[in-house]
C-alpha cells in the first residue's frame, strides 16, 4: 500500500465510483457483411461469439464479417481457421459486400499469421512504411490478439493478453469507422469478442459527485478529459471543475 492509499485510509471519506454505468454507449457488434446473409451466421452472440459459414460445399466460401468501433478494444483468435491466418481492413462506410486481399490497395489494415512457427501480426497503413509487425517466437496454438483503440491514431496490440507494442499514425491516416474481416479461402471460422469495444461512448459526469471525497475508481473511463483506471484514486474541486488524480497502476 502506497502513500497516499495510507493518507486517504486514515481520515478521508471514500467512495466507489463506476464511471462506465454512467456513460452513454452503443457497443460494437459484429454482424455478417449482406451479400452472405443466409451462408454465415453467428454463433453465440454479436459481441462474444463465432463468425461460421452455414456448410463447406467448396473452398471457394468464407467468411464475411464487419463490426463497428471507435472506442475500447476488441480481440479474435485463430482458432479452428485453416489458413490460420486473419486480414481485417479498415473503412469508414458501412461494408456491404465481402472483400478479398486482392481488393485492397490502401488504408488501414491488421494482418496477422503463422510464419515458420512464429505468429507475427501486422498493423498499420496498407502498403507503406507507416506500420509496425510484432513476432512471437513461442506462440501458443491458438493466440488471442487483443487491440486497444487509445487514440484516433494509435492502437495498442496484444497477444494472448501481453502487451507487446503499439501503433501510432506517422502520417495523416486515422484509425476506420468500421472493422471489416476479410474474406480468405480456408477461412470458415473466427472467434471474437466485442464486449470491450464501443461504437460510441460518450462519458458523463454523476450529478451526485462531491468536492472532497476521494472516489475508487471501478471502472476504466475518462473525466474531465483525463483517461482514468480501474483501482485509481481521484478528488474533485471547486464544485467538480477540477480534480486530482492519483493513479494506482504502472
Amino acid at each position: 500500500m502506497n502513500c497516499v492509499n495510507h493518507m486517504m485510509l486514515g481520515s478521508f471519506s471514500i467512495k466507489h465510483l463506476d464511471i462506465l454505468s454512467y456513460a452513454d454507449i452503443v457497443p460494437a457488434v459484429m454482424r455478417t457483411t449482406a451479400d452472405l446473409v443466409g451462408m454465415t451466421y453467428i454463433h453465440g452472440n454479436n459481441q462474444l461469439g463465432s463468425i461460421k459459414i452455414r456448410e463447406v460445399v467448396d473452398g471457394s466460401l468464407a467468411i464475411s464479417a464487419y463490426f463497428q468501433a471507435q472506442k475500447g478494444r476488441f480481440s479474435f483468435t485463430h482458432s479452428n481457421t485453416t489458413n490460420q491466418s486473419v486480414v481485417i481492413l479498415g473503412v469508414d462506410y458501412e461494408p456491404k459486400n465481402k472483400v478479398t486481399v486482392n481488393n485492397i490497395e490502401q488504408g488501414f489494415v491488421i494482418y496477422s499469421h503463422f510464419d515458420a512457427g512464429k505468429f507475427v501480426v501486422v498493423l498499420g497503413d496498407f502498403n507503406s512504411l507507416n506500420n509496425v509487425t510484432y513476432t512471437q517466437d513461442n506462440p501458443s496454438e491458438n493466440p488471442i490478439v487483443t487491440f486497444e483503440i487509445t487514440s484516433s491514431q494509435s492502437m495498442n496490440v496484444y497477444i494472448d493478453y501481453e502487451f507487446v507494442g503499439a501503433w501510432h499514425s506517422s502520417n495523416a491516416l486515422k484509425l476506420p469507422k468500421y472493422y471489416q474481416v476479410v474474406a480468405q479461402e480456408g477461412l470458415t471460422q473466427l472467434d471474437f469478442d466485442l464486449r470491450e469495444a464501443y461504437a460510441s461512448l460518450d462519458y458523463k459526469m454523476p450529478a451526485e459527485l462531491e468536492d472532497g471525497v476521494y472516489y475508487h475508481l471501478t471502472s476504466h473511463g475518462e473525466i474531465l478529459g483525463s483517461e482514468v483506471k480501474v483501482g485509481d484514486f481521484v478528488q474533485f474541486h471547486d464544485q467538480q471543475s477540477w480534480m486530482m488524480h492519483y493513479p494506482q497502476s504502472v
